[in-house]
């Protein structure tokens, strides 16, 4: 089954302060739904249980909660990068931040 990352990316300036949740796809990352496993080729890096959460004035809603098992570690690069953007009519050129995820 499908599996990805969250990250919380977190942008502080002199104005403002934002937190935004990012999913990322990781090759080799997969849930096995049968097992109840999160597993990273072959490494069991979380298990999965499904969980009825209760909500005031609306009805239950099912989710699926993860529990890490420290198996898997990952580290997060950021970095400023100039890329070539091209729609077919014009070439630009700027620069973007770019996050790197690598599994140690």
């Amino acid at each position: 089954g499908r599996a990805w990352l969250s990250l919380d990316l977190s942008y502080n300036d002199f104005d403002s302060y934002l937190i935004q949740t990012v999913r990322a796809k990781f090759p080799g990352l997969s849930h096995d739904v049968g097992n109840k496993e999160i597993t990273l080729n072959g490494t069991i890096c979380a298990t999965t249980e499904r969980v009825i959460r209760r909500r005031i004035f609306r009805n239950p809603v099912e989710e699926i909660k993860v529990s890490e098992t420290g198996l898997c570690t990952f580290k997060t690069y950021i970095y400023r990068k100039e890329v070539t953007l091209d729609d077919g009519f014009d070439i630009e050129r700027e620069k973007r931040f770019i996050l790197e995820i690598r599994s140690i």
